[in-house]
């Protein structure tokens, strides 16, 4: 990793985790992950229109899910009401239609990490926790970092092939900013209420 990039790195990690956290984080035992190769993907990218109509969320990854009680408890305590609570069933599933700044490698790389410690029954649950609109998405950006340092992020080295050792993170939550809260409500959205075609 080069100076720039881990220089960055830095700076991410302590915005997310405070510097206290940035160095207890240090201090754990670095979890690896063996890279396995997939031949051919079974997620499709999956391009989705905007919508209209959209509300502010949080995504909660199957990281947080096990944690759904604390970050509930957090938003109530900042005065932050739930209107709409759903459930994704299949976390990875939806990885082919969430994120699509993020490359496939690094998707497949959360794929392989939701399966070896967050899957339950083999699917990798999240969910979506809705607000009114009402409520300013810089605050639920602010309340993102609140829930990451109390219920803290987990870093994976990924060993894959002949590349340099990659660092990726897990956090539990995720909110886009202003300008991306409408596109990405449609790409939850779609997940949520999409058919399976089994």
């Amino acid at each position: 990793m080069d100076s720039a990039l881990r220089k960055r790195r830095r700076r991410w990690k302590i915005k997310n985790l405070g510097y206290r956290g940035w160095v207890l984080s240090l201090l754990q035992k670095k979890r690896y992950i063996v890279f396995k190769e997939i031949e051919e993907s079974s997620y499709k990218e999956v391009e989705v229109e905007p919508v209209a109509d959209w509300k502010p969320f949080m995504l909660v990854k199957p990281s947080g899910y096990a944690k759904l009680e604390i970050i509930r408890k957090i938003l109530e305590e900042k005065g932050v009401n739930i209107e709409g609570e759903y459930e994704i069933s299949d976390y990875n599933e939806a990885l082919q239609v969430l994120f699509p700044s993020v490359e496939r490698r690094e998707k497949e790389y959360w794929k392989q990490i939701n399966d070896q410690y967050y899957s339950s029954q083999g699917n990798s649950r999240a969910c979506i926790l809705q607000f009114d609109e009402a409520c300013p998405v810089s605050l639920l950006e602010q309340l993102k970092i609140v829930i990451r340092r109390r219920c803290g992020i987990d870093f994976f080295y990924v060993i894959d092939k002949d590349r340099e050792i990659y660092e990726t993170s897990v956090t539990p939550v995720h909110v886009p900013d202003a300008g991306d809260m409408k596109k990405e409500y449609a790409q939850v959205m779609y997940c949520i209420h999409r058919k399976s075609d089994n």
